[in-house]
């Protein structure tokens, strides 16, 4: 094969899976390939109609390509010639150039997939121009796509897609004129895919009897290959309960296959519905070392580059917790994912938003235009990366967060999570000004009643001196929120959760602007909230998912947490004392270690030796709590009350006596201690990085050790971080249903 040939094979290849970049031999095809991108980014996945003046450039410049052409150049000017007159509203030209493109056979077995895609979009504007649509997809569906596209055939993927939204393909037309082939089926899922095991049990079975194991020099059977893409989309897509039938079938699929890819990949995705992850991991590697194999049998090349990546994307997401020693490992396949998603974007030619452009979204952000299908898969693999490394510090501080997140966008800027989550990533890392721009323009211009986007606002707002406009923010909000409960619309479980924080952000901006007495005087209407939101006897799950700190109750924990600490607050410490009892009694399924920190809390004021024990309760589970952390510091550097509302009884007073430390030895053990986990919280938590307390008490060990060096650093971060600190950790409004599947 000649250079020449070879760069225009690539060229097509890249125009398939969506690129707009290339540099083949022929500048005529290169040119010709351009325009079809540009009419593709107007058109491609819009539900409107090509502005008028776009169609008339456009056609213009079409015109001006040379029309000496023939063979797949004149079949792609055809096509964009009959799509524009179309968009222009000249019936007559656009049917008349569809028809000729048509027309048009192959020259070339080389560019099988590009003359496939070209046939299913001309056949898609001819169904918009007919007037028997249904009839012309069933006369030549079979006649222009004889198979389902692979996943890097992105524009003919889309197309098909398009026509069966356009032109329903039910059941009855799948095994009637269309003869149940693999495609038939595929239409026949797109129009309906509830619960039609039985129909596709049927189909593959016949094809099961009629395949079998390939000698050396045979393939595997091609329409049980093509049967088994058809499957794998059914099984993603279907709710609820799946045949176990399956378990069978693709048991046997793989007896009569040698290194099936497809094979391999359906069972990957339903072993996963079904609740067995080891065995869906153990395909998802056994597709990964196929892949391999055809590579290092076709000079590197992928089979289905897309298929490859959204493997990833799924087993991460779907078998999330599970790992098999020496086999699968996360970490590692996360590593990998990154790779190949590089790899990607380098050999097709895709721009990456960097990261000196990536915490500006919204005046650096990139323009791509994919089908719907690539832009998913493509959205959905650098998002799985954010999350697998959401708490990573390291991360978040060089920017790879915001780089993951801001990448995710420019493939799929419409994904709602994704916008959620690259403002709060940003407003974690104190990018308070791009995060409130982008919360603005970017969330909620788009969905005014995106609750958790206002709240991330007001937590963003209350980091100026004056919480005024925080306030105003809350308060509309809850306002909004509380009509909502009440004409019967707050109806998801996320915006009831959404709704007791947002209450205690508002309780908290009253304590900082009124007082501690005026946020008490509210307390009570945050149980009257709480239980509007959550009738007891109520057949309903208000749990957000499977964790702990995703159950309800958790949540009733949480309120009765928030009313201690105001109760403190103000002094009452037997209240204090009997709001956490409450939310202890709450449940006992479950260690809350917040209840813990709770207590340890207010032994400060009481007895010493009894909070170090809460305290070291919580550094077993967890090294790092932050929480903890300050509060063993305040044990070692005990501050005077701040206000006489923190004045204790003397007999509350004398307990302090029996310290947490046995003489000086002990005292100075613990200050290297404490130095040490302040050393390694600031390095490793984003929450303790954040802390200006934390830095406060790191000083506080430097200055006593006299190193004036870092004792200064110390110092500046505090005051930064006090700067930057909002009335309530960000997290606080960072409220989402899991979404793993067993």
């Amino acid at each position: 094969m000649t250079s020449a040939h070879e760069s225009v094979e690539r060229a097509l290849e890249k125009r398939l899976v969506g690129s707009g970049t290339f540099f083949s031999e022929d500048e005529q095809l290169n040119d010709l390939l351009s325009l079809q991108y540009r009419l593709h980014y107007h058109t491609l996945g819009s539900a409107s109609n090509l502005d008028q003046k776009v169609a008339e450039i456009l056609l213009k410049d079409c015109k001006r390509v040379e029309r000496s052409l023939s063979g797949l150049k004149e079949k792609i000017w055809r096509n964009i010639a009959g799509i524009l007159y179309f968009y222009l509203s000249n019936i007559d030209k656009a049917t008349e150039q569809l028809k000729l493109a048509r027309q048009i056979t192959y020259d070339h077995k080389a560019f099988d997939a590009f003359y496939t895609f070209l046939n299913v979009e001309n056949l898609y504007y001819r169904i918009l121009l007919s007037e028997s649509p249904k009839e012309l997809l069933l006369r030549d569906i079979s006649k222009v796509a004889e198979h389902i596209p692979r996943d890097s055939n992105a524009i003919a993927f889309h197309y098909l897609d398009s026509i069966a939204s356009r032109v329903p393909v039910h059941w009855g037309d799948a095994a009637g004129k269309l003869h149940s082939t693999p495609l038939a089926c595929y239409l026949a899922i797109c129009t309906d895919y509830r619960n039609h095991d039985a129909e596709l049990l049927k189909v593959g079975g016949a094809l099961l009897k009629e395949a079998k194991f390939p000698k050396a020099d045979e393939s595997n059977h091609e329409l049980l290959e093509e049967f088994h893409v058809a499957l794998r989309f059914y099984l993603e897509r279907v709710e609820g309960d799946i045949s176990l039938e399956w378990n069978n079938f693709i048991i046997s699929s793989m007896a009569k296959t040698f290194q099936s890819m497809n094979v391999a990949k359906t069972a990957m995705v339903y072993f996963s519905r079904v609740g067995k992850h080891e065995e869906s991991i153990l395909n998802f590697v056994n597709f990964l070392n196929y892949n391999d194999n055809y590579r290092h049998l076709n000079e590197g090349k992928y089979f289905d580059i897309i298929s490859v990546l959204h493997s990833y994307h799924y087993v991460i997401e779907y078998c999330s917790g599970h790992e098999i020693q020496e086999v699968y490992s996360v970490a590692k396949t996360i590593q990998e994912m990154e790779l190949l998603l590089k790899y990607f974007y380098d050999q097709y030619s895709f721009p990456l938003l960097d990261k000196d452009n990536c915490l500006d979204w919204l005046s650096n952000s990139i323009k791509l235009k994919l089908s719907s299908r690539v832009a998913a898969i493509l959205g959905n693999s650098w998002a799985v990366i954010y999350r697998h490394y959401k708490d990573d510090l390291v991360k978040l501080i060089n920017d790879d967060l915001c780089f993951y997140l801001s990448n995710s966008l420019v493939a799929n800027p419409g994904c709602a999570q994704t916008k959620f989550e690259y403002a709060y990533t940003l407003a974690t890392k104190r990018e308070i000004n791009f995060a409130k721009k982008y919360i603005k323009m970017a969330i909620l211009e788009v969905e005014p009643n995106d609750y958790r986007a206002w709240h991330l606002l007001a937590l963003c707002e209350s980091v100026e001196e004056q919480k005024d406009v925080a306030f105003k923010i809350v308060c509309s909000v809850l306002q909004g929120m509380n009509e909502a409960l009440t004409n019967g619309t707050l109806t998801s479980t996320e915006d009831r959760w959404q709704f007791i924080f947002m209450k205690l952000t508002q309780l908290s901006l009253l304590e900082d602007m009124f007082g501690v007495r005026d946020a008490l005087e509210l307390l009570p209407e945050l149980f009257e909230v709480y239980k509007a939101l959550f009738q007891t006897g109520e057949k309903h799950n208000y749990n957000l998912g499977t964790a702990y700190n995703q159950s309800i109750e958790y949540l009733h924990q949480f309120v009765w947490l928030f009313a201690s600490k105001l109760y403190d607050a103000a002094g009452n410490l037997k209240e204090a004392k009997e709001a956490l009892h409450e939310s202890i009694a709450v449940t006992r399924t479950f260690k809350n270690l917040n209840n813990n920190l709770a207590n340890g809390y207010l032994l400060l004021k009481t007895n010493h030796k009894k909070a170090l024990t809460e305290f070291e309760t919580v550094f077993y589970y967890d090294q790092l709590n932050t929480d903890a952390i300050v509060g063993f510091a305040r044990l070692l550097n005990p501050e005077e009350p701040a206000s006489s509302n923190h004045v204790l009884k003397a007999s509350e007073r004398e307990e302090k006596k029996e310290n947490a430390f046995y003489g000086d030895g002990d005292k100075s053990a613990a200050y290297g201690r404490l130095k040490l986990m302040l050393e390694e919280a600031i390095e490793k938590s984003i929450d303790a990085h954040f802390s200006p307390e934390i830095w406060w008490h790191l000083s506080k060990i430097y200055e006593k050790f006299g190193d004036t060096e870092r004792l200064e650093i110390a110092l500046w971060n505090c005051i930064k971080y006090e700067e930057l600190q909002p009335i309530r950790h960000f997290k606080n409004c960072h409220v989402f249903r899991s979404s793993s599947k067993t």
